[in-house]
């Protein structure tokens, strides 16, 4: 008898002999039983996680800076202008506290964005209000300018780290 000799011809197989055709099964493709095992990502070594107290402790002294300095233009504020101050001041107040929470919400980068830097242009408006309102004898002006720039840069940088802390 002659040898098989494989012609893949839509699933049959000849003979050297052409006249004599066999039906074969179709070859069945091996099935995947499990996954490949997963490559390696390069992934940095995790960061050693915080304590709660740690966490709590930051998120309150940036909280009550940014919140500080809101109340500290309010009330400078109120003593220059009274009760035209008082709602002004009050307006800053709420605006900068609901931009601090809007700093708390990860998934509202564009919006906290823009509300901290609306934050930056009242920090930057708050000097011309702590200047007249911390002016003293015996202290000189200059001096009373950069304490009052200092107190707007703080509480700007105070939010700003909270939002990206917050938002990483």
């Amino acid at each position: 008898m002659s040898e098989l000799y494989p012609d893949k011809v839509s699933g049959q197989t000849r003979t050297n002999n052409p006249d004599i055709v066999k039906n074969v099964r179709p070859e069945r493709k091996k099935r995947v039983t499990s996954l490949p095992p997963a490559p390696v990502a390069n992934v940095l070594p995790e960061a050693e996680p915080q304590t709660d107290f740690r966490t709590g402790f930051l998120n309150t002294l940036l909280v009550a800076t940014v919140l500080g300095h809101a109340g500290l233009i309010w009330y400078d504020c109120s003593v220059q202008w009274d009760t035209p101050g008082q709602i002004g001041g009050g307006m800053a107040f709420v605006i900068v506290t609901a931009s601090l929470l809007i700093a708390t919400d990860p998934t509202r980068t564009r919006t906290s964005s823009f509300a901290m830097w609306f934050v930056a242009l009242i920090d930057l408006g708050a000097w011309w209000v702590h200047f007249p309102t911390f002016q003293r004898a015996g202290i000189d002006d200059v001096i009373t300018g950069v304490f009052a720039a200092f107190l707007c840069a703080a509480s700007w940088v105070a939010l700003y780290l909270y939002r990206d802390y917050r938002i990483d």
